[in-house]
């Protein structure tokens, strides 16, 4: 999340949409470092969940800690991606393969010791480019369990960083993935400022299009379904 009060602007980073490239391009004017935070969910003295990662704060969060004010002044925007397209890279990105370096051998052993342990299994994982529908199910649930953005929320949808509980949409702008330069054009005129974006923080896999079976497309659309009509998206 990148908030400026010089120039009015609060950018939610959606994973997996752009956000690393948006937020490097627009960081210079951060000025809302403390609310970058992440927020985990303690279940009991020995178990929690994160519900968002460090600056993936949903609208919803940051709204609640802001002067109404400054939010109904401030220009706020969001990327989304087609969810077909996003699911593709969420996973190439959960299931990414490290580069461990010396260091972690020497301060992170644990970490080191289960990475290697589940490293084949992790590798299966990383090199799948077709999906079944039990892929598409794994991938929901771990979301789910890992990071809900919300506590009780039926999974991951990128909805909730542009809308409330009750179906408000908080962003004045939903931008798209798939229009990136040509809508991050537009936010930076409307914010008067002289920026370039650069493609940051890319995953590498197929074409979407081709990742999935008629089975597997139809269970992501299922699952995955109110981004599909919020954002207006199909398969194609």
């Amino acid at each position: 999340m990148i908030l400026s009060h010089k120039h009015k602007f609060i950018f939610f980073c959606n994973p997996k949409t752009g956000s690393t490239s948006v937020e490097k391009a627009l960081a210079p004017f951060q000025e809302g470092q403390v609310y970058n935070y992440g927020l985990r969910q303690s279940y009991s003295h020995t178990s929690t969940k994160m519900l968002f990662p460090n600056k993936h704060i949903p609208p919803a969060m940051l709204k609640a800690w802001l002067p109404q004010k400054t939010w109904d002044e401030y220009h706020k925007f969001v990327f989304v991606r087609n969810p077909w397209d996003w699911f593709v890279s969420e996973w190439k990105y959960h299931f990414r393969l490290n580069n461990l370096k010396k260091i972690d051998f020497i301060k992170r052993p644990r970490v080191v010791a289960a990475y290697c342990k589940n490293y084949s299994w992790l590798k299966s994982l990383n090199q799948k480019q077709r999906f079944e529908v039990e892929d598409v199910d794994f991938l929901y649930n771990r979301l789910k369990n890992n990071f809900p953005v919300f506590p009780n929320t039926k999974g991951l949808l990128q909805s909730h960083y542009a809308y409330d509980l009750d179906g408000n949409c908080l962003v004045d702008f939903v931008a798209k993935f798939e229009t990136i330069q040509d809508d991050f054009l537009k936010i930076k005129d409307d914010l008067g400022l002289d920026i370039n974006l650069m493609h940051l923080n890319k995953t590498k896999h197929d074409n979407y299009r081709s990742c999935f079976n008629r089975d597997s497309r139809r269970r992501v659309a299922e699952l995955w379904g109110e981004d599909i009509e919020r954002f207006g998206y199909t398969f194609d």
